[in-house]
């Protein structure tokens, strides 16, 4: 190595010492790394390759924060209007954990079998924390306003995973993928990009695994795996890629062909990991202070507690503990990586994180459907029956061109961008993308 070489790796090595003391002077208590996801796409096959040991017995073996976890997880909008992601523990393992109680308190209730719903107990007589607790302040008004969970988390499986199609990345980088259901991007007035991925997959993706493929192929270490999100129920479907390549002829075959059964070589086995249970901790007591206080402050208010003032005295204990362990005096909210999602919206567009590794395009694997006549392939969506669905005319053909056929139920296919999400109408509970201004089955209108 020449003098130059020398100086050179210098200046990155002081680049890297900037960047830490940058993270330190924010106020966190050490070095912020960006995890690297790879994201599912509607009616596209990823091919992964799950690593780690099933999640219900992780904890029995050594090495157990690699292997996919189980973690409940909610976005609750703060005393300051923006939501944040909540991570609460397993309702089993610690029911007493304040956000579970107060949560239960406020949403409490009976089932009503003769009208299939909930009766709340509270919501008439303490509408206010009700619609904080149960709506994250939302009103009937409001668009979704029934699909919205407020407070109540969502069981939300992290894995670590080959994909298939980035092993130039894996092989450079070194690294794992976590995998995640979705990707969005928002590009600011500079033109640059931001990629924001949702937390993990869905519990059913992983249970679909287990009862699909697992419980006959045993474990999934052992061969790779093809998950296809969809656009309605059952909304994933799960392969065993090298042996079930019949039922996958209409992804594209290069796609296909990288499923394997071969063993994890010994360079794929040496790659780093990420470590789940310290990327995604409960959310600390200090961060629930920070970003709901005088929610709960209003809470304890309508119903004669004293939840604040438990929370500040835990929030106080936690970070002497924390100053213990560390051995210093710490400043932060217990996170223990970069998260684009943990962003305040206004800072959002000046963190910068890493764009999805590049891949040849590829088409799109749509839902088979019927010409309409011999000479023409595409489904026009203006010739679907006005009786029947009544909000077709209403919707502008930037809409329409997402309509891409009918399922046998009478459902529409729909194409839509990745973080364009489907809902289903308050009106009639037909599914339809978020961005739709009128529901195309019974015409009624989008707030």
């Amino acid at each position: 190595m020449n003098r130059d070489e020398i100086f050179a790796r210098s200046k990155k090595e002081r680049q890297k010492e900037r960047e830490e003391e940058a993270q330190r002077g924010q106020g966190g208590s050490g070095t912020f790394e960006q995890v690297s996801y790879t994201a599912l796409e509607q009616h596209q096959l990823k091919v992964v390759r799950i690593l780690g040991y099933p999640l219900n017995v992780r904890d029995d073996y050594e090495n157990a924060q690699f292997s996919p976890k189980l973690i409940q997880v909610s976005w609750i909008i703060g005393d300051n209007g923006k939501p944040f992601r909540c991570i609460w523990p397993n309702p089993h393992d610690d029911p007493s954990w304040i956000m579970w109680r107060i949560f239960n308190m406020v949403t409490a209730g009976r089932w009503d079998s003769e009208k299939n719903e909930k009766v709340f107990d509270h919501k008439g007589t303490h509408p206010r924390s009700w619609q904080t607790v149960a709506k994250n302040g939302k009103t009937p008004d409001t668009l979704y306003y029934n699909m919205e969970k407020g407070w109540k988390p969502s069981s939300t499986v992290i894995m670590n995973v080959i994909d298939r199609e980035r092993m130039d990345w894996h092989q450079s980088e070194g690294k794992t993928f976590l995998l995640s259901k979705r990707v969005s991007t928002k590009t600011n007035n500079k033109g640059e990009t931001t990629y924001f991925y949702d937390t993990g997959v869905p519990r059913m993706v992983y249970d679909q695994v287990w009862d699909t493929i697992v419980e006959s192929q045993g474990d999934f270490q052992n061969y790779d795996v093809g998950i296809v999100k969809l656009t309605e129920s059952p909304w994933y479907q799960v392969y065993h890629v090298a042996k079930q390549a019949e039922f996958l002829t209409r992804f594209d075959p290069n796609v296909v062909a990288l499923g394997t059964e071969n063993a994890l070589t010994d360079e794929e086995r040496m790659w780093k990991q990420w470590d789940i249970d310290k990327l995604f901790p409960v959310t600390s007591y200090q961060k629930l202070k920070n970003r709901l206080s005088a929610t709960i402050q209003m809470i304890d208010k309508d119903f004669g507690k004293n939840f604040l003032e438990e929370l500040e005295e835990l929030a106080i204990k936690e970070k002497a503990e924390r100053n213990q362990n560390a051995g210093h005096s710490v400043n932060d909210e217990g996170d223990a990586t970069f998260d684009p999602d943990e962003i305040e919206a206004e800072t959002r567009d000046e963190i910068k994180v890493p764009a999805p590794p590049v891949r040849e395009s590829r088409p799109t694997a749509r839902p088979t459907r019927k010409p309409t006549s011999a000479n023409d392939v595409a489904f026009d969506p203006k010739s679907l029956d006005p009786d029947t669905y009544k909000g077709i005319s209403s919707l502008s053909d930037e809409l329409l061109n997402m309509i891409i056929g009918v399922n046998p139920n009478g459902t529409l296919i729909y194409e839509v961008p990745p973080n364009i999400q489907t809902y289903e109408c308050n009106s009639c509970q037909f599914p339809s993308p978020h961005n739709f201004d009128f529901c195309p089955k019974c015409g009624a209108e989008f707030a």
